[in-house]
């Protein structure tokens, strides 16, 4: 019999299989093809952690068959003789519980910034159990000095994204976005930055392609750009963008460097504070996004590789 009833008590019409009906135990944001599918149900422990305003939890507590399937799962990996680091950490129930502490050598802390130790009074967080979480990598967004939610553009001037006060900072710095696509053209801005006399930053989407570039006043224009990604599936598409002091450029798609290359070392100047999801030239504006972007950050500083990947999850 499946526990999936009707308003009148009646069953679905269908086959139910119990175990995935309640094995489903959520995430973060898109729970279909993310990292975050099934967290409880998995060792890591990392994708476990999650922000309630400066106090991390583990979410995973308060599933009620994540701690029987972390017996399971414990007793199978300890009679079969397993000896992998993040299995002894998510088996032990100080780690699990406690949460990882820096200079701790049975629990030590396997990200980089935003994890453990646990709260240890989650029902003295204000809002606990009202206010939603972020899991404790993506909590890193809010850390930007500039911060854009979400926005939509449908390939028009008029819907053009305008990120209000987004200027780029001098280099070093990190981009990092969520963007989503169905159109294969050759040019959607996904942010651009202008000045009167013509030069720009701009980082596009070209053919499916993530696309990095500067012109500089007599410089002409120059790019890193991907290749053969074809991000233009309609899905969110995680992307990170380092800029060094010394013009070296990389590109990270879903976590990953998918582009490494170098752009001249001075960044261009004079460019607008209100970027857009558009082209700007003398007279006319194109190169218009068809899509959606969010979590837009703009760090001021490098974020590193291993952090990126795990924000991409």
């Amino acid at each position: 019999m499946s526990p999936y009833l009707q308003n009148d008590g009646r069953n679905i019409t269908g086959f139910w299989s119990v175990p995935a009906f309640v094995h489903k135990s959520g995430g973060y944001g898109d729970t279909v093809s993310n990292g975050y599918n099934n967290v409880c149900f998995i060792h890591d422990v990392k994708r476990q952690r999650y922000f309630i305003g400066d106090q991390v939890i583990n979410a995973c507590h308060y599933n009620p068959l994540a701690s029987y399937w972390r017996r399971l799962f414990c007793s199978a990996a300890k009679e079969g003789g397993l000896d992998v680091a993040t299995i002894n950490e998510f088996c032990s129930d100080i780690c699990y519980y406690k949460g990882e502490m820096a200079g701790d050598f049975d629990c030590p802390m396997t990200v980089v910034m935003l994890s453990g130790p646990l709260a240890d009074d989650p029902g003295g967080i204000p809002d606990f159990g009202k206010k939603a979480g972020v899991p404790a990598p993506r909590a890193i967004w809010t850390l930007a000095p500039y911060q854009f939610k979400w926005g939509e553009a449908h390939g028009t001037k008029e819907s053009a994204i305008t990120y209000h006060n987004g200027a780029m900072p001098r280099p070093p710095f990190t981009l990092i976005l969520d963007f989503r696509s169905a159109v294969n053209s050759e040019c959607q801005a996904l942010i651009g930055w202008f000045a009167p006399d013509g030069s720009s930053a701009q980082l596009k989407l070209v053919w499916g392609d993530i696309v990095f570039g500067e012109e500089t006043r007599g410089g002409g224009w120059k790019e890193v750009a991907t290749k053969k990604q074809n991000l233009q599936t309609g899905e969110w598409k995680s992307v990170a963008i380092h800029r060094a002091v010394n013009g070296d450029v990389q590109i990270y798609i879903k976590g990953k460097l998918k582009a490494h290359g170098q752009l001249a070392p001075q960044a261009p100047q004079g460019l607008s504070g209100e970027p857009k999801s558009s082209r700007r030239k003398k007279d006319y504006e194109d190169c218009f996004l068809d899509g959606a972007v969010q979590e837009l950050g703009i760090f001021n500083f490098l974020v590193k590789p291993d952090v990126l990947q795990e924000i991409a999850l």
